[in-house]
């Protein structure tokens, strides 16, 4: 047998551990870049677990049941944040009143920047933004994208939205005018205007409104945390409380709001952060909570 070295030793234990009283805990990675999805599975075969809980980054939050003797959590890891090991910890409580508190370290690996893009918009076309109410849009999606509801809705992988050309990735920062730098926090998918857009995965719209900067929006809650945005609708098909199947046509592509040409905005956020896609595009998450 292959001996570890004490490095590997220490990912292998970090990714797969066992706790005191018999809970397996699993880490979907066993190193995370930021803006990916942190996800933690329990294995509690002998349905031990009343309520666990956890802990990262000073955030407390609930596990939720993934079927029998299985407890997961998926959490948003901000783009921001930089490279280092960050403490999370479980909180498990069991029906015969054992309890339980469990430590780990989070390995993250931050600044990972693959596009910067300078952008020019005629001043005209962006008179009414002001970085007031352009503060105050940012605030109210991060409102609703906050909000928790215990019921998942999503099943599955989630789909592309659109047939388009991936023109910014997610991991692009930018500017317009020369202005200040930021992250774009999503997708842009160039696409003639008009272009059926639909529901990358089961939901409830819980947002069609046209803003300012990001012009018609629509937002899918997926339930337990995960959102879904479409931004520069040019038309919404949808209105609030709508129940949507993936795939369920939900508006038109455009170029509505801040925009140099027609195309859809789309994101995922998980617990209000913006999230890479491809590991909900793949099914990697889903496999990895929900098959054995």
């Amino acid at each position: 047998m292959k001996s570890l070295s004490l490095f590997n030793l220490f990912f292998l234990l970090l990714y797969l551990s066992g706790t005191a009283i018999g809970l397996d805990v699993e880490f979907y990675r066993e190193k995370i870049f930021s803006g990916k999805t942190l996800v933690v599975l329990i294995k509690d075969k002998d349905e031990k677990i009343g309520n666990v809980r956890g802990n990262f980054l000073g955030s407390e939050f609930d596990f939720y049941r993934a079927g029998d003797g299985k407890y997961f959590c998926a959490r948003g890891v901000n783009i921001y944040m930089k490279s280092g090991k960050y403490p999370f910890s479980l909180d498990v409580r069991c029906r015969n009143g054992e309890e339980e508190k469990s430590e780990y370290k989070i390995i993250i690996e931050g600044g990972k920047i693959e596009k910067k893009d300078k952008i020019k918009i005629a001043e005209e076309n962006i008179k009414d933004v002001t970085k007031e109410n352009s503060d105050n849009e940012n605030i109210y999606i991060s409102l609703i994208v906050r909000q928790v509801t215990t019921n998942r809705l999503w099943r599955g992988n989630f789909m592309m939205p659109v047939k388009g050309v991936i023109t910014s990735p997610f991991y692009g920062f930018r500017s317009i005018n020369n202005g200040a730098k930021f992250f774009h926090q999503g997708l842009d998918l160039a696409c003639p205007e008009g272009t059926e857009v639909k529901a990358s995965n089961d939901g409830e719209v819980v947002l069609t409104e046209k803003l300012i900067s990001r012009g018609n929006t629509v937002i899918i809650n997926h339930g337990q945390g995960i959102f879904s945005v479409y931004y520069h609708l040019s038309r919404i098909e949808v209105k609030e409380k709508d129940i949507l199947k993936k795939g369920d046509l939900l508006g038109l592509s455009g170029m509505t709001g801040i925009s140099t040409g027609p195309h859809l905005h789309w994101s995922i956020f998980a617990n209000g952060v913006a999230v890479d896609p491809a590991d909900w595009i793949d099914g990697s998450i889903e496999k990895f909570i929900f098959e054995d």
